[in-house]
C-alpha cells in the first residue's frame, strides 16, 4: 500500500505504463493507440480480471471508463487516506492525477478503455478559462456514471483511435481536458440562493455513496466529503436525481446484485450477496429487492419475473 511521503519511484512515461501493465499483471490491451508530442494522448482498450497490484505514477493525468463486465475494486491513492471501493461496470469514470501511485485490488472480469493525457493540455485550458488556480487533484479518484460528457468523449477517441492523426489526437485532448476543468470549476454557491449542487459537489456526492455502499454513514459524514451543508446536499440531490440520497442508494446496490447475479451465473449465495452490497441479513436484502424490483430475490434466481 502506498504510503503518503514514501520514498516512490520516478513517474513513468505512457509506453512505460504499457510495458508495466503487460508485464507485471494479467491485463490484456488491445485495440488501437493514438499520440501526439503535445497532448501526448494515448487510448488502450484493456481487460482484466481479478487483479492485485500497485501501479507507478504516471506522467501523464489518467482517465479510465469501464465499457464492459462488472466488479468490485479496492482502490487507493497517494493523497487518500483510506482505499476506496468502486463497482465496475459500464459507465464507471476513474481518474488519476499526474505524478500519483496507486494500488488496485479487482474481483471480477472487466474491459476499460484507458486514456493519457499530459499535464500542460489540462494547465492550459485552465489558463485560456480562467486566472484562478487549479489543481488537478481536485478530480483525484473520482468516479461515477453522471459525467455523460466525459464518456462520450472517451468512448469516441477509442472509437477513432485507429486514425493515428496527431491534429485530432490534438482535439480530443483539449476537448478531455476541458471537460475535466469545467467539473471542478463551477464556483461555489454555498452563500448563494437556491440549492443547486455544482457538478464537482454532486460528483463527490456520488463518489461517497459508491465508496459507502457497503458501509453505514451519516447525513453530516457525507455532507463533510462534499463540503456542502447538510440541507442543500439533501435538497440538491433530490433535485438532481429525483429520488433521495438512501433511495439512490439502494437502488444502486440492487442494481448490483443483479449485474452480479449474471456475472458470477447465479453461483454466489444470498447471504454473500447480502455481505457483498451492505445488507445485515437476507431478509433485508429480500425487502430492498421486492420494493425495488417488484419480485422477490428467489424468484429473480428462478428466473420467475411475477
Amino acid at each position: 500500500m502506498s504510503k503518503q511521503g514514501a520514498d516512490k519511484p520516478d513517474p513513468v512515461d505512457e509506453a512505460g505504463f504499457v510495458d508495466f501493465l503487460e508485464t507485471e499483471t494479467s491485463a490484456v490491451i488491445s485495440g488501437s493507440t493514438i499520440a501526439s508530442d503535445w497532448s501526448g494522448l494515448e487510448a488502450l482498450e484493456v481487460e482484466q480480471g481479478n487483479e492485485a497490484f500497485e501501479s507507478p505514477p504516471l506522467q501523464s493525468h489518467f482517465l479510465a471508463l469501464c465499457t464492459h463486465g462488472f466488479g468490485l475494486a479496492d482502490i487507493s491513492f497517494d493523497a487518500l487516506k483510506d482505499p476506496r471501493r468502486s463497482i465496475v461496470e459500464p459507465g464507471t469514470l476513474c481518474f488519476l492525477p499526474a505524478g500519483q501511485s496507486a494500488t488496485f485490488e479487482m474481483a471480477g472480469r472487466a474491459t476499460s478503455t484507458h486514456v493519457l493525457v499530459h499535464p500542460e493540455v489540462l494547465s492550459c485550458v485552465a489558463e485560456r478559462r480562467s486566472k484562478r488556480a487549479f489543481s488537478p487533484m481536485d478530480l483525484e479518484g473520482f468516479s461515477g456514471r453522471h459525467h455523460m460528457a466525459m464518456r462520450e468523449t472517451v468512448q469516441t477517441i477509442q472509437s477513432g483511435a485507429q486514425w493515428r492523426s496527431a491534429v485530432w489526437a490534438d482535439t480530443m485532448g483539449l476537448q478531455l481536458a476541458s471537460q475535466l476543468y469545467d467539473f471542478v470549476s463551477v464556483p461555489d454557491t454555498r452563500e448563494g440562493a437556491g440549492i443547486d449542487l455544482s457538478d464537482l459537489q454532486f460528483g463527490r456526492a456520488v463518489d461517497f455513496i459508491e465508496a459507502h455502499l457497503t458501509r453505514d454513514f451519516t447525513l453530516d459524514d457525507m455532507a463533510r466529503a462534499v463540503d456542502v451543508g447538510v440541507y442543500r446536499l439533501a435538497k440538491g440531490f433530490a433535485a438532481e436525481t429525483g429520488c433521495s440520497i438512501e433511495s439512490y442508494r439502494n437502488e444502486r446496490r440492487i442494481g448490483i446484485v443483479q449485474a452480479w447475479l449474471h456475472a458470477s451465473g447465479k453461483k454466489m449465495s444470498n447471504e454473500a450477496l447480502a455481505r457483498q452490497v451492505g445488507y445485515k441479513s437476507v431478509a433485508e436484502l429480500d425487502a430492498a429487492f421486492r420494493a425495488q424490483t417488484g419480485v422477490s430475490l428467489v424468484n429473480y434466481r428462478a428466473g420467475k419475473l411475477t
